[in-house]
């Protein structure tokens, strides 16, 4: 596996560390969240900076394209969900902002810290989790909370939607995973989203992605304890298996494999686009890639000088390639 560097961000800011990258769909354009509270996107093939999308008042955490490349959203330290039509003068058509409640008596927003979100594939809702330890849905074109889920008893950390619509899964410093059943026009009703998987990690979830079939999760997790960190297993991969016979049952999830070899924290994870291979990124500065199939590591890459805080696979020319953002500043384009 070789690197392509994509850009060295300029130290001009002590703050300016890369906490979140997404590249776009069409494997253009490359989005990123900084402590700075900036967000920039960048173009892919030069390493430019193309766009830097300014408003949040607090550190950024997360960041990621819609489907169809229009938008760009972001979760920030500010309680704040922002979306951007970022193709387009922000003077002219400013971002869309979804409310915080600043500690008030309301139900319009997170009253934490977003350190999440994430867009549903057909790119109409996005979902946020945040350190108020609550999930929330969007209408991405009104800007209204659709749904307010609740259930987890410490900060979420990460939230996604599956590529095929019909869950929600989140991770939370209480050692759990939960998935929510979310299909058929849910988020749009009035019914109490349910609760259909909860996996028992046994350490704090940093990090969560699905497989593109859905069928399966794989998390990273926070390392603790004086156990040895290089037999310490960080990264689980779950299976889902919901045949809707039981509509009220809860499923305790299967832990299908435990990952072991990264010596500090795992702060993001990614299957590779034929579901093949998983991506990990971790506070060890290094990447690692897991073959699915036998659980090994195939490849460790060093490349950053300080954590790994973000990973993003994505097919390009018929290959394997993924993205990385660092607290070293920089982003980087790794291809076979």
């Amino acid at each position: 596996m070789t690197d392509r560097h994509v850009t060295n961000i300029p130290a001009h800011h002590e703050f300016l560390w890369v906490h979140s990258v997404s590249i776009s769909s069409d494997n253009k354009f490359i989005v990123s969240a900084s402590y700075d509270t900036v967000v920039r996107v960048w173009v892919v093939e030069t390493g430019q900076l193309y766009r830097t999308l300014k408003g949040h008042t607090d550190w950024v955490y997360s960041v990621g394209f819609s489907p169809d490349c229009k938008f760009v959203v972001s979760g920030s330290a500010d309680k704040t969900v922002r979306v951007w039509k970022w193709d387009t003068d922000q003077t002219k058509e400013p971002h869309r902002v979804m409310g915080h409640r600043d500690g008030h008596d309301g139900h319009d927003g997170h009253a934490g810290w977003v350190n999440s979100v994430s867009f549903s594939p057909d790119g109409k809702y996005i979902a946020s989790g945040s350190s108020d330890a609550t999930i929330r849905v969007w209408g991405v074109i009104d800007g209204k909370s659709k749904k307010h889920i609740t259930g987890h008893t410490c900060r979420v950390c990460v939230v996604r939607f599956s590529p095929d619509g019909q869950y929600i899964a989140s991770g939370s410093s209480d050692n759990k995973i939960y998935v929510w059943k979310c299909n058929k026009g849910l988020l749009e009703s009035d019914v109490k989203l349910k609760l259909c998987f909860t996996f028992d990690v046994g350490m704090v979830v940093l990090t969560l992605d699905f497989s593109h079939d859905s069928s399966s999760i794989v998390s990273g997790s926070l390392l603790t304890g004086s156990q040895p960190a290089t037999s310490t297993h960080l990264i689980h991969v779950w299976g889902l298996t919901d045949d809707g016979n039981n509509q009220n049952s809860i499923n305790d999830g299967e832990c299908k494999q435990k990952l072991a070899g990264h010596t500090s924290h795992v702060f993001s994870v990614c299957f590779s686009p034929d579901d093949m291979h998983i991506v990990s990124g971790s506070a060890d500065n290094t990447i690692r890639i897991w073959s699915v199939k036998t659980g090994k590591c195939t490849g460790e890459i060093r490349g950053h000088s300080k954590p790994v805080t973000s990973v993003q696979s994505f097919a390009a020319d018929n290959k394997f390639r993924f993205v990385s953002g660092s607290l070293d500043e920089t982003i980087r384009v790794w291809g076979q």
